[in-house]
């Protein structure tokens, strides 16, 4: 059995807000890229080039968007950092603090290792992505991790 549970330090909690930054950049693109266009083809459409102000607010909720888990903080670290993640009998289980999930080993796709930290990433995640850290181990070492994700893990800086 592996168990991570307890506070989080203050670079786990900047390496989880760095992952929900990269994660509203898509969504973020798509919202400007799609508004814009609109915007852009209303005004040729109707030569009112004055709804470009509209441009504005779109280029507002993109920025919101992608700034969204550095502005609402401590709602996001509470909502994506788990209270508890538990390896055991084939299954990673974890629990948050609006919920809980528990998947099969076999479903991870990869493993992301960062600083101390990992962002176990499943193939599809029914409720969220389980992100642990090396200092909040409780149960079992970090070398019977690494063996159980033996060629899914991956290193990043």
């Amino acid at each position: 059995m592996i168990a991570f549970g307890g506070e989080f330090s203050e670079r786990a909690q900047k390496i989880m807000l760095k992952i929900q930054f990269k994660m509203m950049l898509l969504p973020a693109f798509l919202i400007f890229v799609i508004f814009t266009a609109a915007v852009v083809l209303i005004c040729a459409l109707t030569e009112l080039w004055i709804i470009m102000i509209f441009e504005l607010a779109v280029v507002l909720t993109a920025v919101l968007t992608v700034a969204g888990p550095y502005i609402e903080r401590k709602k996001t670290l509470r909502v994506s950092l788990p209270k508890k993640v538990v390896i055991d009998g084939g299954f990673v289980s974890a629990v948050w603090e609006d919920g809980e999930m528990q998947k099969p080993v076999s479903d991870v796709k990869k493993v992301i290792k960062m600083d101390g930290c990992c962002y176990i990433v499943f193939r599809r995640p029914r409720y969220r992505d389980v992100f642990c850290e090396a200092a909040c181990m409780t149960a079992g070492t970090l070398e019977a991790f690494e063996r159980l994700f033996q060629g899914k893990i991956e290193e990043h800086k």
